[in-house]
């Protein structure tokens, strides 16, 4: 038999580290409760730990708010907005409002959908076309494109 290996300090410290971290690694579940009984014994407010998952759904749940707030405030604002074309006022059925675009967007596939970039994109958007009663919208594209075929 051999004598007995003898570690240094510093050995000792880098097995116990790398113990530890692999313990906690395997173990990950078991010391996040750990640490939150610890500091609700504190009167510490737990830090809550997500899965990506979890990150993802929040997220999700927080654009949604998001965009019912905006969309909200987008028909409060139609409501005070005429049709362009007849003057029918959209303030009983904003969303009867049908939006066209004077010029030909390109480049630009979002359309109003942008209001997951703000609301200043939005506006932004609001404004390069003019709000139609869906009579009105339906009369002009037939127009645009009978004016269109007739050159054909």
């Amino acid at each position: 038999m051999g004598r007995p290996r003898t570690l240094t300090d510093e050995q000792r410290k880098l097995n116990k580290k790398l113990y530890i971290a692999k313990w906690n690694k395997e173990n990950r579940e078991k010391r996040t409760a750990q640490k939150m009984r610890g500091r609700r014994r504190k009167g510490v407010m737990p830090k809550v730990i997500l899965t990506p998952e979890q990150r993802k759904i929040n997220k999700a749940i927080e654009n949604k708010k998001r965009k019912k707030t905006i969309i909200g405030g987008l028909n409060e604002w139609i409501a005070q907005i005429k049709c362009a074309d007849c003057g029918l006022n959209f303030e009983q059925y904003p969303w009867l409002a049908m939006f066209h675009h004077e010029t030909e967007r390109v480049g630009d596939s979002k359309g109003l959908r942008c209001y997951a970039s703000g609301i200043k994109r939005l506006f932004i958007e609001l404004n390069k076309g003019v709000f139609l009663c869906p009579n009105c919208h339906v009369t002009l594209h037939y127009l645009e494109d009978a004016v269109c075929d007739s050159y054909l």
